[in-house]
């Protein structure tokens, strides 16, 4: 009998469980605020070479536009300062072709570098240093 009640019992817990995580408050979705910029430009690839030029205008662009000033060093300068250290996260492991290009990081450590950071303050980093080096950055 006492075996019986002892699975009955047990049968019923995870019952009452479930009713207890039914009356846990769930998060409800709201509407996003964010705002999201992007550039497209046919100009910027062809085949698998970057155009580095076309790139650094779009980068240029872009955050021109996000800071509402008339140059990329006004606008890198809304966001850094020249004490700043920059961390660049970047996806190096999909390699060359479908990680983040080296070209468009070079575009962004120009306009940090025209804001005032130094060159010794910018980290281009991701989480393997083997993926890095295959993805063709460089120590």
């Amino acid at each position: 009998m006492i075996r019986r009640l002892a699975l009955i019992v047990l049968c019923l817990c995870p019952l009452a469980l479930i009713a207890q995580i039914d009356d846990v408050p769930v998060a409800r979705a709201i509407p996003a605020k964010s705002i999201v910029y992007f550039d497209s430009e046919s100009r910027a690839v062809s085949g698998t070479a970057i155009n580095p030029a076309v790139v650094q205008t779009m980068i240029d662009d872009l955050v021109t536009t996000v800071a509402r000033k008339p140059t990329p060093a006004a606008a890198w300068a809304t966001f850094v300062t020249p004490k700043d250290i920059v961390g660049i996260k970047i996806a190096a492991s999909p390699g060359v072709q479908g990680g983040t290009h080296l070209e468009v990081v070079r575009a962004v450590a120009r306009g940090l570098q025209a804001a005032g950071v130094p060159p010794d303050h910018i980290i281009v980093w991701d989480r393997n240093r083997e993926d890095l080096l295959s993805a063709g950055y460089s120590e």
